[in-house]
Formats: structure tokens, C-alpha cells, sequence
């Protein structure tokens, strides 16, 4: 190979011509975000699927023993939150709107962590904190959860891969 170029329909051929590689940073931080996207679009379907089988009396009920909505307010909100979690988890998971569903999310996580926190602070006791239907978990571990995911959905928000890995967004610009 000394002092001869390779040659390709008679232009000279670089390695980087077939394979165009990004660094290692932004590979790891594309495939990073494609976790961080599933995970946190997981849990968002999942709660919202489990809310949205059930009876929508069952979520209203968890939704008024915070004390927080007028009455008017509690069955819409039982019946659209659900959807809206299941929505802004299959944007994440797709990579649709990245930027813009990670706000939503965080958006979703901090109100629910607000909302908790309101409850446990005013000593509400709270049996289920209706975050995934029927299944209890436990309020302060639902806040736990919830900073967790907080901090998964502003990384989204904040990285600046060029793309991330298996994104709808990617496929679209």
C-alpha cells in the first residue's frame, strides 16, 4: 500500500467515505437518550394504560382524595390524563418530538411529585397515589420515582446529541 491511493470510480477513497463515524461521545450520548426516551416513555404508557383499562371512577376517586380540583374537574381529568401520559410516552418511545415530550414529561413528573408532596405535607393519608391504577405504591416512594424520572426527562430536554439513536426525528429531518 505505500504511495498508492485506493481508488473509487476516480476519486481517491479515505476510510471515513465508507463508514461515517461519529465520535464516541456522541454515539454513547445518542444511545443514552434512546434509553432515557424508552424507560421514561415506558412508565408513562404503562401508567397510563393502567388507568385508562380501569374504570374511570377508580382514578377519580384516587384524584379526589388529594383535595385539590373542584369536583367539575376531577372525572375530566381522570379521563384525559391517561391518554395524555400514553401519548407523550409513545412520542418518547418513538423518538417523535424529542424535545418537546421530554418538556411534557418532566411537565407530567413534576406536577405529580407537587401533587403528592401537597398531600403528604397537609397530612393527607393516602393509601395508593393512584399512579398506576389499582397497583399501590407508596407515596414517598412515588416521589422518589418521580425526581428520578424528572431528571431523565430534563437530560433529554438539555443534551444535544445531532441525533438520537432509533428516533423518528431522525428519519424525519
Amino acid at each position: 500500500m505505500s504511495g498508492k491511493t485506493r481508488e473509487y470510480l476516480g476519486r481517491p477513497l479515505k476510510s471515513q467515505d465508507f463508514f461515517e463515524r461519529e465520535p464516541l461521545g456522541e454515539r454513547s450520548l445518542s444511545w443514552c437518550t434512546f434509553v432515557f426516551r424508552v424507560a421514561i416513555g415506558g412508565v408513562l404508557i404503562y401508567a397510563g394504560f393502567l388507568k385508562a383499562v380501569a374504570p374511570a371512577a377508580e382514578f377519580a376517586g384516587a384524584i379526589e382524595a388529594y383535595h385539590l380540583l373542584p369536583h367539575a374537574f376531577v372525572t375530566p381529568v381522570a379521563y384525559g390524563l391517561p391518554w395524555m401520559e400514553m401519548w407523550v410516552g409513545t412520542f418518547l418511545v418513538m423518538g417523535f418530538a424529542i424535545k418537546l415530550s421530554a418538556v411534557l414529561a418532566s411537565g407530567l413528573f413534576i406536577l405529580f411529585a407537587a401533587v403528592i408532596g401537597s398531600a403528604l405535607a397537609r397530612g393527607i393519608d393516602l393509601a395508593s397515589c393512584g399512579c398506576f391504577g389499582a397497583e399501590t405504591l407508596s407515596p414517598r416512594h412515588t416521589i422518589f420515582a418521580d425526581l428520578i424520572l424528572i431528571a431523565l426527562s430534563l437530560f433529554l430536554v438539555f443534551a444535544r446529541p445531532r441525533h438520537s439513536a432509533l428516533s423518528l426525528d431522525q428519519w424525519l429531518h
